[in-house]
């Protein structure tokens, strides 16, 4: 840049996100779907989830949404948390399911080595659901692993109080995937068409 040019501007904008955040209990399930560089943010909820789990594991660490040490509290025992660790009940974590999706496994894997890693130790990513969509003569979304996997997504959204999150391109993928989840819930959730969008709503609701 010549001397006396202008610097260059960019624009950014913030905008607050209050229900994209793990559970603070961590033996509720998380599927998470994150093609492409959507799957930026589910590499800090596993790292989180891997955090917890390993102060569990070593006892030391702080309160943190009803569980201290990685181990249930109650909120009677708030006030006295001189106890030592073996003293309250251990967490059992539930698993964590990522779905994600890029053009070529060789070329836009993003967080390949820390994503298989986290898969083969299976202690919190218990489930890596990959969708290469020009690997093969045929097409390959996360939208179509979601159908693969309906009856256990449908299990674990309708039985087992999982959380779902859901981040990407907002203009195409969501929309499929949306259509992919109502369609597994009526397919192996017993529900009909308005009962499936009335769950998909009280999902996001819930945050």
């Amino acid at each position: 840049r010549g001397a006396g040019a202008e610097s260059p501007h960019l624009q950014v904008f913030l905008r607050s996100s209050s229900g994209f955040h793990l559970p603070g209990n961590v033996e509720l399930p998380v599927i998470m779907v994150g093609p492409g560089t959507g799957v930026a943010p589910f590499v800090g909820f596993v790292e989180h989830r891997q955090y917890l789990k390993d102060l569990q594991e070593h006892d030391h660490g702080d309160v943190y949404d009803g569980f201290w040490r990685g181990r249930h509290v109650s909120p009677a025992d708030f006030g006295n948390l001189d106890k030592e660790p073996q003293d309250f009940p251990a967490a059992s974590f539930a698993g964590m399911t990522l779905y994600f999706g890029c053009r070529r496994a060789r070329e836009d894997f993003l967080f390949e080595d820390f994503l298989r890693a986290q898969a083969g130790r299976g202690e919190v990513l218990t489930s890596l659901r990959c969708a290469f969509s020009r690997d093969q003569a045929d097409k390959v979304y996360v939208q179509h692993l979601l159908r693969e996997d309906g009856a256990a997504v449908a299990d674990a959204l309708l039985n087992h109080n999982a959380h779902l999150f859901v981040c990407g391109d907002g203009l195409a993928m969501a929309k499929d995937v949306h259509q992919a989840l109502l369609d597994l819930l009526e397919a192996h959730g017993g529900l009909n068409a308005l009962q499936a969008q009335k769950a998909l709503e009280a999902l996001a609701a819930r945050g």
